[in-house]
């Protein structure tokens, strides 16, 4: 992820080759300031031509993550590190990340980046899920005052101990005696043919009763 320390050392002289975890547009940004520089250009104006140069997309992306890192400086945390502010500042951007996916934007060690997203979670700052496909990060954006916890926990409660509504009967699942004595009428079988007779017809149909559709099982809706 690029930074303004980042974009300081590639002014002062860091080659951009030596930068491969970076994304494409941070990459080529780092890139056309190290051409200006070889070409004589003074380290601002070598600055003020990347910016001018980068397209759209590139553009957008370089103003995302800056405006995100100087909010981030700007903001009174002085128990954070700058290494940890660098992990807050990718959470934010990229959204919910492993451990490994951090430490390989950040070109961190993993074990050193564990720790510092402990700290983060330990501020409250960062949370931690953990989907059955492994445990990501994220960056807290509205946290949840403690004193809220127990207000949580009681909505909870009393919407799982709620009676579970009744739902309407689902015309296409099989229908048993219990749904037939439920919802069945003595209308609604007067329309429902009867199994074939040997000694009647395909084209005969019987009308029978609740009762009778009870014995028969189920309603038949075609012939045998």
């Amino acid at each position: 992820m690029l930074t303004k320390q980042l974009i300081l050392a590639v002014l002062q002289g860091l080659p951009a080759s030596s930068l491969p975890h970076l994304a494409e547009p941070y990459r080529l940004f780092c890139e056309r300031i190290e051409s200006a520089l070889k070409h004589e250009v003074p380290p601002l104006p070598a600055l003020n031509y990347a910016l001018t140069e980068a397209s759209p997309r590139e553009t957008r992306d370089l103003i995302r993550t800056l405006k995100e890192t100087l909010l981030i400086q700007d903001q009174s945390l002085p128990s954070l590190s700058k290494r940890q502010k660098e992990v807050l500042v990718a959470l934010r951007l990229f959204g919910p990340a492993s451990c490994a996916q951090l430490a390989r934007t950040l070109s961190q060690d993993r074990s050193h980046t564990h720790k510092r997203l402990a700290a983060l979670m330990a501020s409250g700052l960062v949370g931690k899920s953990t989907p059955p496909y492994g445990i990501f990060y994220f960056a807290i954006s509205s946290p949840l005052p403690q004193a809220l916890a127990s207000d949580l926990d009681q909505i909870l409660e009393n919407f799982t101990d709620s009676p579970e509504p009744v739902l309407p009967p689902n015309p296409f699942e099989v229908a048993t005696h219990a749904t037939i004595a439920t919802y069945a009428t003595s209308a609604t079988f007067a329309t429902v043919p009867h199994r074939k007779n040997n000694n009647t017809s395909s084209s005969q149909r019987h009308v029978f009763s609740a009762s009778d559709a009870l014995r028969e099982g189920t309603p038949r809706d075609q012939h045998v």
